[in-house]
């Protein structure tokens, strides 16, 4: 009997697991998501909007400004509103929003306010389609796994910058920007909604399966009984390990996007060229697909804080021998390991919220941790700026500043408690 009942229990895992599926859309998705496209297309049509339309540098800035500031505010709505209505519904009625807009662009005139509307209208109706929701749906399909799985899903930013920039110059070059702004929507709303709609399932256990591919109706029950149980926004607010992991990932955001944001003018005020400065943004991006996918791999087999302290080890010495004035090779090697803690730690969030507080609410808790990550991403890069200009007389004693903020967090990490592993 005993032998029968472990055979009639038994988990057996397929060849191929299906939520591998879901990460390549995942990551996919994250790479057209709106943020992506702020990020990698306002700088492109900028130059062309500028000539064609009559605006200055600074009236192009509007738009991401908008985003920077609004993208914050909405997400723990649209995080809620996901929990409440499920993923899918989510990610296609967002990217359909998205395609619209963009589409819109098309038809814009020299009036800046439209220009500045539009940018607000993906704010408040297209934050469905960032890692808010994608953090979730690969949390819901992965456990042992989970941080390989987020890593791939979020090195879909870096993929889509790297992607997007060229595609839309190259598209303007050829075809207009007009056109152009219509050749991007077209793609979103005839290749990702539809891969997105037809192919993404919420929960492994619409497909007869649990995480991490393991099969048996006693495994998909309890999936089933995990993706409805965790704590309230509430009672998550009433625990010290959310204040401290608020705290640390404000001061990592601050900090180490400060330092990306100004890579290109902080070299460039050495003397170097303005093509090497650029050369050495294009090189943080890699290291940061690099660090998202690496440090996916090592936080499933070790505890995530320590992980994630590990990884910002890279800034601290970075951005300190930036400070002392290193030259030559030691500057490209100080940009890559700011790189690996840009990609790092995006994984860590995402992967403690999932173990420290359930399925329940994710995307609502997520929503918060990534509205106080991206507000001080948004303004640390201006603060630095003014203090460079206005205090410091330049970069050196805002980059010592900019160490002690990633020490402070990598002290809060110690804070953390364990976790049952999977």
């Amino acid at each position: 009997m005993i032998e029968v009942a472990s055979v009639g229990t038994q988990s057996a895992r397929p060849r191929f697991f299906y939520g591998w599926v879901i990460v390549a859309l995942a990551a996919l998705g994250v790479a057209c998501s709106f943020s992506v496209l702020v990020i990698s297309l306002t700088p492109i049509f900028g130059g062309t909007l500028s000539v064609d339309l009559g605006w200055t540098k600074s009236q192009i800035l509007y738009g991401s400004s908008v985003a920077a500031i609004g993208a914050p505010i909405s997400a723990p709505f649209i995080g809620a509103l996901t929990d409440r209505i499920g993923v899918r519904p989510m990610l296609v009625a967002s990217f359909l929003m998205e395609a619209l807009i963009v589409a819109s662009f098309k038809f814009m005139d020299s009036h800046i306010l439209g220009y500045v509307l539009r940018y607000l209208a993906l704010v408040v109706f297209c934050m469905g389609t960032t890692q808010v929701v994608f953090s979730r749906l690969v949390s819901s399909w992965f456990n042992r796994r989970l941080g390989l799985a987020l890593g791939i899903t979020l090195a879909g930013v870096g993929m889509g910058g790297a992607v997007w920039s060229p595609t839309a110059q190259w598209l303007i070059d050829h075809y207009g920007w007009r056109d152009a702004y219509l050749y991007i929507a077209g793609f979103i709303a005839f290749i990702t909604v539809p891969l997105l709609a037809l192919l993404v399932r919420d929960t492994p256990a619409a497909r007869g399966l649990a995480v991490d591919g393991e099969q048996g109706s006693g495994n998909v029950q309890a999936e089933a009984i995990a993706s409805h149980t965790g704590m309230t926004l509430r009672e998550v607010a009433g625990t010290s390990r959310y204040w401290v992991m608020l705290g640390a990932f404000f001061l990592v955001g601050l900090s180490v996007q400060s330092i990306a944001f100004h890579i290109v003018p902080l070299i460039k005020s050495r003397g170097a060229s303005a093509q090497y400065a650029a050369s050495l943004q294009g090189f943080l991006w890699i290291a940061a697909v690099v660090g998202r996918i690496s440090s996916g791999w090592f936080i499933d087999r070790a505890f995530a804080p320590r992980v994630a302290q590990a990884y910002l080890l890279g800034p601290i010495i970075g951005i300190a021998a930036l400070a002392v004035g290193v030259s030559g090779p030691s500057v490209f090697f100080a940009v890559m390991l700011v790189g690996l803690a840009l990609g790092g730690e995006s994984d860590v969030i995402a992967f403690l919220v999932r173990r420290y507080f359930g399925l329940l609410h994710y995307s609502r808790i997520y929503g918060t941790f990534f509205a106080v990550y991206g507000s001080a991403a948004a303004f640390g890069p201006q603060i630095t700026a003014w203090a460079v200009e206005h205090v410091a007389g330049g970069y050196t004693v805002v980059l010592k500043v900019l160490v002690a903020l990633v020490l402070g967090a990598a002290a809060l990490l110690f804070f953390l408690p364990r976790y049952e592993r999977a």
